[in-house]
């Protein structure tokens, strides 16, 4: 609260200054004035837009002013280098036009360099911002895609072999984060690759363990993540030995296997008690909170998939999205 009671202020003050110069540069000549007006529009306006629009009330992802405000901001150096012109061919210690530029130039400079501050100080949640609106803009086009193969094959009895039937494939502007965090974006791109059979072939489950559990010493009792955990099932005669969970630096357990589509009996032993033993469908997508599951051939291309043996649209991208943070392929 301090903080923004501060940027008010500020604000304010760069506002009260910025109006007296335009004021005054007006008494001088209307070119003068249109220049500095300029120059408090860049200065002081667009930082006060971005501060309501991205701090105090949250913007919706997919509204687009947000970003030309932004792009505004780049134009205050060339006003600054227009300023700068106007002072030195009117470098007079006499004349009343260059005494108005002196000052407004000190105080404008100030104000450009807030508003350069405040650009970068909020450029992260900015580029957040553009994340969502193209996964919001993927999404929809997604869906779009498994429409039409869905009418497609209401009227012909089968799947489409390509998605060639459309007048125009939608674009894919992928923003996803690797395996170590790394936000990759994508070249934006409407190619579709043809992925056949993929029930015919093997899969990539990842097993997740995410849950807490319950210990104890000799004071409290608390919960806390494990400290190991084992994988057992039909694919490793539930012998717990053969696999061991990886546990990452947030405490989550994982492990992935090579499975063929099917139902399997599978659970955990945590902390070397077994867990309840369930049994899951290995299916593509998987709907399931613990089990991920991918074509063994899928990789990490941010380009749309299609599997024309059972009309599957897909996208075939194995980063994590900037909205709810899954995998891309799971969708």
């Amino acid at each position: 609260m301090f903080v923004l009671i501060l940027l008010v202020l500020l604000v304010l003050f760069f506002t009260f200054k910025s109006l007296k110069f335009v004021s005054e540069g007006f008494k001088v000549n209307f070119g003068l004035g249109i220049l500095l007006s300029a120059l408090f529009l860049f200065t002081v306006v667009v930082p006060v837009y971005l501060l309501i629009f991205v701090y105090v009330q949250p913007i919706p992802f997919n509204n687009p002013k947000i970003y030309y405000a932004v792009y505004t901001i780049f134009f205050t150096l060339v006003v600054a280098i227009a300023l700068i012109y106007y002072i030195l061919s009117n470098k007079n210690p006499g004349n009343v036009k260059y005494g108005v530029l002196k000052q407004a130039s000190r105080w404008n400079a100030i104000g450009f360099v807030f508003a350069a501050t405040f650009l970068l100080v909020f450029f992260p949640k900015i580029i957040v911002l553009k994340q969502l609106s193209a996964h919001s803009e993927n999404m929809g086009n997604l869906q779009r895609l498994r429409m039409v193969v869905t009418e497609y094959y209401k009227a012909n009895k089968k799947y489409p072999a390509d998605l060639s039937m459309m007048e125009e494939i939608p674009n894919l502007d992928i923003w996803a984060k690797d395996e170590n965090g790394r936000l990759q974006r994508h070249r934006k791109t409407n190619e579709v690759i043809i992925m056949s059979n993929i029930y015919d072939n093997n899969f990539e489950v990842d097993f997740l363990f995410t849950d807490k559990v319950v210990k104890s010493s000799d004071t409290e009792t608390y919960t806390a993540y494990p400290d190991k955990v084992l994988l057992i099932g039909e694919f490793n005669n539930f012998n717990p030995k053969n696999d061991v969970m990886i546990k990452d630096k947030r405490g989550f357990f994982s492990i992935t296997k090579i499975l063929k589509a099917g139902i399997y009996s599978f659970g955990f032993v945590v902390d070397g008690q077994l867990q309840n033993l369930v049994k899951r469908e290995i299916v593509f997508p998987s709907s399931y909170e613990n089990i991920l599951v991918r074509p063994i051939s899928l990789k990490n291309e941010g380009k749309w998939a299609y599997d024309p043996a059972i009309g599957y649209v897909f996208i075939a991208c194995t980063g994590l999205d900037a909205k709810n943070y899954q995998p891309l392929y799971n969708y």
